[in-house]
């Protein structure tokens, strides 16, 4: 798995402006569909609304984007998984033209599947997201540090996701 994460990451890094796609694995242990956003429930756990987005030509996971509501918070959790390989130092970042600043996700654990790395969003930042068509997720690969990968999340459905997270799991208004 190491390997086909590498070589994904090397195709990113010479591409500038790959092209991504949303995913959903079908699954029936799922929740219901929001556009391109799923709900995922789990015993004993928030649930959340995530999106995984393939690499259009190579058709390997780039990057999963998933939100969820702390008990009681006003705003979503933004949780981001990327492959490994990625450049920790350099930092990763969330972006949108509404949002101003960038927001830096800090990276939290890294597993076989990758490392995730987490921000807790305003309830402006959650706001902004929804504004445009995509959010942009950057990051530099390891070795590569020359100009970050950018991966371009669909915001289709997040808002009412969110919504449905929020009456869920009784998340402040």
């Amino acid at each position: 798995m190491r390997m086909m994460f590498r070589s994904l990451f090397v195709g990113l890094a010479g591409a500038g402006a790959a092209s991504f796609a949303a995913a959903q694995d079908g699954s029936s242990a799922d929740g219901p569909l929001f556009g391109a956003w799923k709900i995922q429930c789990e015993a004993n756990a928030p649930c959340l609304a995530y999106v995984n987005l393939m690499d259009a030509e190579s058709e390997q996971l780039a990057l999963t984007a998933a939100f969820y509501f702390i008990p009681g918070a006003e705003a979503p959790t933004a949780v981001l998984t990327f492959p490994l390989g990625v450049a920790l130092k350099p930092g990763l970042r969330l972006s949108s033209a509404a949002l101003g600043e960038p927001i830096a996700l800090q990276p939290e654990v890294c597993y076989p599947d990758g490392c995730r790395a987490a921000a807790n969003l305003t309830a402006e930042q959650a706001a902004a997201l929804n504004q445009q068509e995509h959010f942009r997720v950057s990051f530099f690969v390891y070795g590569r540090e020359i100009r970050p990968a950018a991966v371009d999340v669909p915001v289709d459905g997040l808002a009412a996701a969110l919504a449905h997270l929020r009456a869920k799991d009784g998340a402040k208004d």
